[in-house]
């Protein structure tokens, strides 16, 4: 993300997914906020909102935001060869 966001500076949103388990409101409002739009309260809901979704996380998109799944990747950490530096 480094390269990117040096490419395009206060363009790029990041968003820590560990912090949006951990305090969703929080997060969620704070990328409201710089996107410059209105907050609404489903903003907290993703899973209920029922437009169609033609990517491939479509099923996970209709999820509520949970905290499980978002350190499994760990476990492959051994095999990545540092691939994400020092995280």
């Amino acid at each position: 993300m480094k390269y990117w966001t040096e490419q395009f500076p206060d363009f790029i949103y990041e968003l820590d997914y560990e912090l949006l388990t951990v305090n969703q409101e929080e997060e969620t409002r704070k990328m409201i906020e710089y996107l410059g739009l209105t907050w609404q309260e489903a903003c907290l809901r993703p899973e209920e909102n029922d437009r169609a979704v033609t990517t491939a996380s479509n099923i996970q998109i209709r999820e509520k935001v949970y905290r499980d799944s978002s350190l499994k990747w760990k476990s492959y950490e051994p095999y990545l060869r540092g691939a994400f530096g020092n995280l």
